[in-house]
């Protein structure tokens, strides 16, 4: 059943074998005919291997499973599931046939695609990606070997649901589920996945058209996970000045670590890649050129530590990609505190669902740096120092905890010894908490005053 292209099968089920298209890890792929209703196939089967533990019988019952439910999603982007059934034991599905070539053929090369084309592709691939989850369906393994084109221009996506069985049949096994370049953080962490994995891997594919590179690479699979949990990739506009920059803050968010931060829908991915492109009826969008390094200006504000600057721009250009160096450089001259430079940013964002996604994965980041900053100031100041009873220090310390956790207990201590005055301790403490409404009720609560 699944021999050597040399031992290719008269038959498998009813359909004649004339072909071999491809193997891989499952087993074997062939052009089939139907010749009860003269159609021409494509079959895919299970290596006999694959099947022959304790575990046999479950796995080819979730394979049934999960085919039976691929095969609910008809779309014009989708290759469509026809049969499934067994021979000689070996199970095996029968899908549209489609004379085609792999988008993986077309980036060997290393060459960028001008963005039309790009977007061509995209778009259809986030068009069968819709129509998938819709169903309830997640591929789990988005990549360029599973996308098809046509002749005709139309982009086809192969191998919905079946992926999902892969996965579960190869873990039995001991080997890597999916594809690692183009995995999304939460398959590496072997963590819930659900339709936003997809957009992540559909991000990935967009990055490599654009740029002709891939974003996360490796010598092996730990680099290569390693990279897709910790790092974003090299700006594509520094590859490809072409792209706009609209087009890229649509794929940095969908590159995004947390699954979150991503676009919630495939739909909602599409149409931010064609905002991006300026290809909207409702308006004519112009999208801001990439920054080149001649054009950033020196750091203007004496105020905000190197480490505090950069620690925003990595979170912001989850949101933004590579132009968040230029955002946080505005947005430092006109702030005072790295709650208020964060509060700018969310600000500059426009999308509220974005803004509010920002600043909670920020304040964190914010508190910490925050201390930083106020470690530096309080040390360099001088002025005569207010004595603050214990009593008042410890309920002091338990209130800025409610906003700030531990590093509360340092900030009191280090704002004792060099507040001037009761009042300028509590707006010293006050300014560490990025939260405006924490921050206000904090300094309501100490000083009758929100401001």
């Amino acid at each position: 059943m699944t021999a050597s292209p040399q031992q290719i099968p008269a038959f498998i089920g009813k359909y004649r074998i004339d072909a071999v298209l491809g193997t891989g890890a499952m087993g074997v792929v062939y052009k089939a005919h139907d010749t009860a209703i003269e159609r021409d196939v494509a079959i895919k089967t299970i290596r006999r291997e694959l099947l022959e533990d304790q575990d046999a019988q479950s796995w080819r019952e979730r394979f049934a499973r999960e085919v039976r439910t691929a095969a609910r999603c008809i779309h014009q982007n989708v290759v469509t599931i026809y049969d499934f059934g067994e021979d000689a034991g070996v199970p095996y599905i029968a899908m549209e046939y489609c004379a085609s070539r792999p988008l993986s053929d077309f980036l060997i090369s290393q060459r960028p695609f001008d963005v039309k084309s790009a977007l061509y592709i995209a778009s259809q691939i986030l068009a069968a990606l819709e129509a998938a989850h819709a169903q309830g369906i997640v591929h789990r393994d988005i990549k360029p070997g599973n996308i098809l084109l046509l002749d005709a221009g139309t982009v086809k996506v192969t191998d919905f649901g079946i992926a999902r069985v892969e996965s579960s049949t190869m873990t039995a096994h001991g080997s890597v589920v999916g594809t690692p370049s183009y995995m999304s953080p939460e398959q590496f962490m072997a963590s819930n996945v659900d339709q936003r994995s997809d957009l992540f891997s559909a991000a990935i594919v967009a990055y490599e058209m654009l740029a002709g590179k891939r974003p996360f690479q490796g010598n092996n699979s730990a680099e290569i996970m390693y990279r897709v949990l910790n790092e974003m990739p090299p700006p594509i506009t520094a590859i490809n000045p072409s792209v706009p920059a609209g087009i890229e803050r649509a794929i940095w968010r969908g590159l995004a670590k947390a699954p979150e931060e991503r676009f919630p829908s495939a739909t909602e991915f599409a149409h931010a890649l064609q905002m991006g492109a300026g290809n909207t009826e409702a308006a004519t969008i112009i999208a801001p050129a990439a920054p080149q390094p001649s054009q950033v200006a020196p750091r203007p504000v004496a105020g905000f530590d190197d480490k505090v600057l950069e620690t925003a721009e990595r979170r912001l250009a989850r949101f933004v990609g590579p132009i968040a160096k230029v955002m946080v450089k505005k947005a430092a001259r006109r702030a005072n505190s790295v709650s208020q430079l964060y509060t700018i940013l969310a600000d500059e964002l426009g999308d509220p669902k974005a803004a509010d996604r920002f600043r909670r994965s920020a304040t964190d980041t914010a508190i910490s740096d925050t201390a930083m900053q106020l470690s530096t100031s309080l040390t360099s100041s001088s002025g005569q120092r207010v004595a603050i009873d214990p009593d008042t220090l410890t309920q002091t310390q338990n209130s800025l905890a409610s906003h700030l956790g531990p590093v509360a207990r340092v900030l009191v201590q280090k704002a004792s010894t060099k507040a001037d005055s009761l009042e300028s301790f509590y707006r010293i403490l006050a300014d560490a908490i990025p939260d405006q409404a924490h921050r206000t009720a904090f300094l309501r609560k100490h000083l009758g005053t929100g401001s």
